[in-house]
């Protein structure tokens, strides 16, 4: 199965202003490429719902 998917060379927003998905951002990077939203500014991605906890001790 071929799947055609574009390099993405240069930081590109993952959100529109309406906040739905950019088609820009969808491809492969060699390196994390992506920048902050609005929507995301202040927001730590890697924390979960329950404020970041894994539940793993």
């Amino acid at each position: 199965m071929l799947i055609d998917a574009q390099e993405i060379t240069l930081p590109v927003p993952l959100q529109l202003p309406s906040g739905r998905l950019n088609p820009d951002a969808v491809g492969w990077t060699r390196t994390p490429c992506t920048t902050p939203t609005a929507s995301a500014a202040g927001h730590d991605a890697g924390a979960g719902p329950s404020g970041g906890s894994t539940g793993r001790s």
